[in-house]
């Protein structure tokens, strides 16, 4: 099966949205692209915040990228 193709920015903008679902969830959790105020075309990659959460999140960015493929030389802001 084919994957659907999205950004950097619709992958952060997923993972942010699911990381709300996770179990273990706090309000500072989030992903977001390097270096601030980048696009998907600029960014050099994303950061996760805060650090001591990372194996949680990355159960949530694991999953996100089983679902999708990203393109980063894309730049297409997420809906």
């Amino acid at each position: 099966m084919t994957k659907r193709v999205i950004s950097p920015e619709e992958f952060i903008a997923e993972v942010n949205r699911l990381l709300k679902r996770h179990h273990a969830f706090k309000s500072n959790w989030s992903v977001y692209l390097v270096p601030p105020g980048s696009d998907g075309r600029t960014a050099t990659g994303y950061e996760i915040e805060p650090r001591d959460a990372i194996g949680h999140i990355a159960q949530v960015i694991d999953h996100v990228l089983s679902s999708y493929d990203v393109n980063p030389h894309i730049s297409r802001a997420a809906e």
